[in-house]
């Protein structure tokens, strides 16, 4: 009997054991990781860094976490509750146009000083070996995506310019994913992660049903997802009655509109009578977002309150927003400014292998924010491509 309860102890000890790594290792490693955290001597130094790490991340993606639990992580590891597979598609994308723009392939990074060869033959091979894992030899999605998360990446593909008609096929099946997508409630998050999509693909290929729907999304959201006053966006509103849902002032709901608002404004030609009323909405949602950054260049998670934590995702993608909204009439004249600023502060919370830390994680539903702030590649990706725009000359400012 006493042998019993003995083997029995000894397995509930060890199962205590083997439960309290699991829990203690994702905090262990953020601690030592960030030690020496900021220590870049130069812009050009942690940009070398930054790129260095997300290179190495598209072709091993970081687990993005969706629980904000710290303690019997394998429980949700067994329920399917510690990752989604969605949540990789926006990281990648990012990471995708963050890179191709740094490097200055495809069209969104002309004017951009090109790095040194190496650097772009370096690139060209990592995308390479990316995109043969994503899509099969006729073009099309290897494991065929189940969410609209994939119109990013979609996208980022078309953006880089590297053969995007080999790929026509994986854009054809994102479409009809996109569009057949339609739901009771309007998120925020589609206006950046669809919209652009939509545009391009429109533009590219001749559907300019693609390209109103890409348009009238913005157009909706603006009309019953807005504040009125603040011009801030809610998470999401409701199809049916447009009544707003979730926080207004969410930081990331704010990058998610302003992504997806300025990448379609300047993918329109100049020809295009909507261009212009999305430059007006371009510069006003700048003024918006320049009230709320804060003194240190970052943004807080909830951009209302200046007590909440800074989130390096809406601070990277904020500033590669109001760097691309400075060439809008009616943007915030020190809008370059405000960027560098931004930028100046990314680089301070970025770790030594450079990769930018204390980013908000993935959210669960609408109201339902993480508290959990590590590194994230989406926001790897952004602080790239404003980095890259940041180099631009000025007298290639103007969309």
């Amino acid at each position: 009997m006493n042998a019993i309860l003995f083997g029995t102890s000894s397995a509930i000890a060890l199962a205590a054991l083997a439960s309290a790594a699991v829990d203690l290792t994702p905090a262990a490693s953020a601690w030592v990781q960030r030690i020496g955290i900021g220590r870049f001597p130069d812009e050009a130094a942690w940009r070398d860094a930054a790129a260095e790490r997300a290179m190495k991340w598209l072709l091993r993606t970081p687990t993005v976490r969706l629980t904000d639990q710290t303690r019997l992580l394998w429980l949700d590891m067994l329920r399917g509750e510690y990752r989604r597979a969605a949540i990789q598609h926006w990281q990648e994308a990012a990471l995708v146009l963050g890179l191709t723009e740094l490097a200055g392939f495809g069209t969104a990074a002309s004017g951009v000083d090109v790095p040194a060869a190496r650097f772009s033959s370096r690139m060209r091979a990592v995308l390479g070996r990316f995109f043969s894992r994503k899509f099969d030899e006729s073009g099309g999605w290897r494991e065929q995506p189940e969410q609209v998360d994939a119109a990013m990446l979609a996208w980022a593909v078309m953006a880089s310019g590297l053969e995007p008609d080999r790929y026509r096929r994986a854009f054809e099946q994102t479409a009809e994913l996109v569009l057949r997508h339609v739901g009771g409630y309007r998120y925020v998050d589609t206006i950046g992660l669809v919209c652009p999509f939509l545009a391009a693909y429109g533009l590219t290929y001749g559907r300019e049903d693609c390209v109103d729907l890409a348009v009238r999304q913005i157009d909706a959201y603006d009309r019953h997802g807005m504040h009125p006053d603040l011009h801030l966006p809610y998470h999401a509103y409701a199809a049916g009655d447009g009544r707003p849902l979730g926080l207004c002032g969410w930081g990331r709901g704010l990058a998610w509109y302003a992504i997806g608002l300025a990448d379609v404004w300047r993918l329109l030609p100049a020809s295009d009578r909507r261009k212009a009323e999305l430059e007006a909405r371009v510069a006003k949602l700048a003024q918006a977002a320049a009230r709320f950054q804060q003194p240190d260049g970052s943004w807080r998670w909830t951009v209302t309150r200046p007590e909440t934590r800074a989130d390096s995702s809406v601070t990277a993608a904020l500033a590669w927003f109001l760097l691309r909204a400075a060439a809008a009439s009616g943007a915030p004249g020190d809008a370059r400014e405000r960027a560098r600023r931004a930028l100046a502060y990314l680089r301070g919370v970025t770790r030594r292998s450079g990769a930018i830390d204390f980013a908000q994680g993935d959210t669960r539903d609408i109201g339902v924010y993480a508290q959990r702030f590590d590194v994230l590649p989406f926001a790897q990706g952004f602080a790239l491509r404003a980095a890259a725009a940041a180099q631009e000359p000025e007298q290639g400012r103007r969309a």
